[in-house]
């Protein structure tokens, strides 16, 4: 569950191993929340959408993991928009992250502004969180073999990864 800075828009989400996963937006208005638009699912069963969910500080785009899809996983990208309601974004990566799966070692190439970083287990534990302004090696050798969520934000948008440690 994710609230946007001012406390007015929620993104919530549930899923399970057995279904494709969904979410949810709300606005808070006339004391009582609203859903925006039409819940978001995911494409497939068993692709646990919104297992990894955010929202921007304006409450008009949220992002959300399907790390079962077709056994990559999948990010899909959602901006609300007062006209249509919540359309899906392109999918287009900020920047390229490989190897994956890795040893413990990945890189983030392609970075062409500022980028927030956070990679958090699959509970939603942040481990990793800090800005990089270049293409940079992240090491988490040091971690368990699993699967983690890299999440990249710039001024562009949102890209959601699932990283395989192996």
């Amino acid at each position: 569950m994710r609230l946007n800075a001012a406390g007015d828009k929620l993104a919530s989400s549930a899923s399970t191993y057995f279904t494709n996963g969904d979410a949810q937006v709300f606005e808070w208005a006339n004391n009582s929340w609203t859903q925006l638009g039409a819940n978001l699912t995911g494409d497939n069963p068993q692709d646990i959408f919104g297992a990894g969910m955010d929202m921007n500080g304006t409450g008009d785009r949220v992002a959300g993991g399907a790390y079962g899809h077709d056994d990559k996983g999948q990010a899909k990208v959602y901006e609300f928009q007062s006209d249509v309601g919540i359309a899906e974004e392109g999918n287009a990566a900020l920047v390229d992250v490989f190897p994956n799966p890795s040893n413990g070692v990945f890189y983030l190439q392609q970075v062409n502004e500022r980028l927030e970083i956070k990679l958090t287990d699959l509970k939603g534990a942040s481990i990793i969180q800090k800005e990089v302004i270049d293409d940079t090696q992240i090491d988490i050798s040091e971690l368990p073999a699993g699967v983690y969520i890299l999440k990249i934000e710039n001024s562009q948008g949102i890209q959601l990864e699932r990283i395989v440690k192996q």
